[in-house]
């Protein structure tokens, strides 16, 4: 994955200007670094939401507090929420390597998939800001090789059932009645409804035979579905 990284160069914000962070950000022919603090207030990140880069930009907060908040800020900012990611915090009790929290590591997922997978020319993936708290940033994470190789292009008439499904429990996604949550799937006969992170809905597969005949969004609240799409992903 290829990201520019963003933090500044100043002890005093409010001191800088869009053009003064513009200049030191364009003027470097390698990917900028840059400290800066007081990152969380709502006029940096309506600052940062105007940097335009062909690359998504990292930007490392000192915490996950932290990084919540100026992420927040700059969803607010950018024309699209799908422009900003968060990757999210690990949990440190006591029970952290044992039990994991499956709705974080789904949300982890999401970021790295968004950073491998990213476009401009993409409205689906055009994304802009990866927003990371440092503690996270350390923390060993797949290699990009194994990411890529464990994410599955679900496509009409070409994915089979068994593979999906294979797919699914490698991943760790969880069997339930009915799809409502990120990281759940259900089996109903012919039907097969997924909730993806990257995905604003959950998808629901209709094979024919082993094949997939058709691919809609739906409403996990209302159960039904709105908008047929051509493909998508599961990254395991």
């Amino acid at each position: 994955m290829s990201i520019s990284s963003v933090f500044n160069f100043s002890n005093d914000f409010e001191s800088l200007s869009l053009k003064d962070i513009k200049k030191s950000y364009l003027s470097k022919n390698r990917d900028s670094l840059f400290y800066l603090q007081n990152t969380t207030k709502g006029s940096f990140a309506q600052i940062l939401s105007n940097l335009e880069s062909e690359k998504p930009i990292a930007v490392i907060t000192p915490d996950f507090k932290s990084a919540e908040k100026l992420y927040n800020n700059l969803s607010y900012f950018c024309t699209d929420y799908s422009q900003v990611t968060l990757f999210e915090d690990y949990e440190y009790g006591p029970y952290d390597e044992i039990v994991e929290d499956s709705t974080a590591r789904f949300n982890r997922f999401k970021t790295l998939f968004k950073l491998t997978h990213h476009s401009s020319l993409n409205p689906l993936n055009s994304l802009k800001f990866a927003v990371i708290a440092a503690p996270s940033l350390c923390r060993i994470t797949l290699p990009v090789n194994m990411f890529l190789k464990g994410c599955l292009n679900v496509e009409k008439e070409i994915t089979s059932r068994d593979e999906m499904l294979e797919s699914l429990v490698k991943g760790g996604y969880s069997l339930s009645p009915t799809v409502t949550d990120i990281g759940t799937y259900a089996v109903r006969g012919s039907l097969i409804d997924l909730f993806v992170p990257e995905r604003e809905f959950p998808v629901r597969i209709d094979f024919l035979g082993n094949s997939v005949e058709t691919i809609y969004e739906f409403d996990p609240a209302t159960q039904r579905r709105f908008k047929e799409i051509d493909s998508f992903y599961i990254h395991t």
